[in-house]
């Protein structure tokens, strides 16, 4: 019982320390925004996590709903799409994101390719899953509990995601007459 009580605390101060450093690492330039709710991480050469925001920045924000999750990232994915068009990203980098708030369909209209969790990769979700139903509930506006049955890790490399660029603008509803008006102020 006593080490479980270690085990929880320990997970506590680090969600509380990442809760913390989100500002520093935004400013250091480690975690690259493309829209508030939208943001790309290195973790290795070449290869970029996708967060669909951190708890520091869900919580700066004045409302959230599953729309506006939605618009973030498309808004992000072509902003990202601009930064490779741009030869600020290769064209063989990969994207990878582990996500639970959208469905297989979606992210394939969006060009990833889809597939389970890895022992792993479910060991590290379980770090910041009792955070992730408190955001998710805020989000909802009534207590949500994440199935693990939704948890999915989703890849796509640079050149597939601006491939996707015209699929993509058809997705953002204000986005009719070729200027960046589909971006929201933030």
């Amino acid at each position: 019982m006593k080490y479980i009580f270690f085990v929880f605390l320990a997970i506590i101060i680090y969600r509380l320390l990442h809760f913390l450093t989100t500002p520093i690492l935004k400013k250091l330039g480690i975690y690259k925004y493309y829209t508030p709710l939208f943001l790309i991480v290195p973790y290795m050469p070449r290869r970029y996590e996708i967060h669909l925001g951190t708890s520091w920045d869900f919580f700066q924000l004045p409302q959230i709903s599953p729309k506006i999750y939605i618009d973030y990232l498309t808004q992000g994915l072509l902003e990202l799409i601009e930064d490779i068009e741009n030869c600020k990203i290769q064209p063989d980098v990969m994207f990878k994101g582990c996500t639970y708030y959208l469905k297989i369909q979606t992210m394939e209209r969006f060009g990833f390719h889809s597939r389970k969790l890895r022992p792993y990769e479910f060991v590290i979700f379980l770090l910041s899953y009792i955070e992730v139903i408190i955001l998710h509930s805020i989000s909802n506006k009534k207590i949500t509990i994440i199935s693990f049955k939704n948890l999915i890790i989703s890849t796509i490399t640079a050149q597939e995601l601006q491939q996707k660029k015209n699929e993509i603008l058809k997705l953002v509803p204000d986005h009719k007459n070729g200027t960046k008006d589909y971006i929201m102020q933030f």
